[in-house]
């Protein structure tokens, strides 16, 4: 029993170190699009030259859509990197504690869940504006954020049936604890 614990502790440290490593990119990636922004309504002339957006002919979009686009996909970065640090804290509390079966880790990880419940309409709005401004420098971008979003949502129903895993493995934990 104890070697099964020592297991869970170590693969727990792995995945909380991966988790952390993931939401410092995602933090790191969030403050590309803070400064695109800051460009943006800094010096709007130059911006898009800057960044390396199409400036001229067909795929020139309004500034606005562009401004729209990196503050949308801020917004989306900055929920990944929550949702990174949420499950980061989750699994540190298991290879600390050595129970994945309890209502704190239940809790951290439906903060999770609804974490990423909140980043389906961001990551579908965002590729969608993207290749919306942009058809070349995208692609058929709409499918693909259409197939990404139901791709998060069948992620999403995953988690969510994990979590009640989760919740019931901490009801008998409880119950078990209980009767001793």
């Amino acid at each position: 029993m104890e070697l099964l614990q020592n297991k869970l502790k170590t693969t727990s440290r792995v995945y909380s170190v991966a988790l952390l490593i993931f939401a410092l990119y995602y933090v790191y990636a969030a403050s590309s699009s803070i400064n695109a922004l800051v460009w943006l309504f800094s010096d709007p002339a130059n911006a898009l030259m800057r960044l390396g957006l199409p400036i001229a002919g067909i795929e020139n979009p309004p500034l606005g859509w562009w401004k729209w686009l990196f503050f949308i996909q801020l917004l989306s970065l900055a929920v990944y990197a929550a949702t990174q640090f949420a499950g980061f804290s989750a699994f540190r509390g298991i290879a600390n504690t050595g129970e994945p079966f309890s209502p704190p880790i239940v809790r951290k990880l439906k903060i999770m869940v609804w974490l990423m419940v909140a980043n389906i309409p961001l990551h579908a709005v965002c590729g969608y504006m993207a290749a919306s401004v942009s058809p070349t420098l995208m692609g058929n971008s709409r499918i693909t954020a259409i197939s990404a979003t139901a791709s998060g949502v069948m992620d999403v129903l995953t988690f969510f049936a994990l979590v009640s895993i989760f919740q019931y493995g901490a009801r008998l934990q409880q119950l078990s604890d209980e009767t001793l």
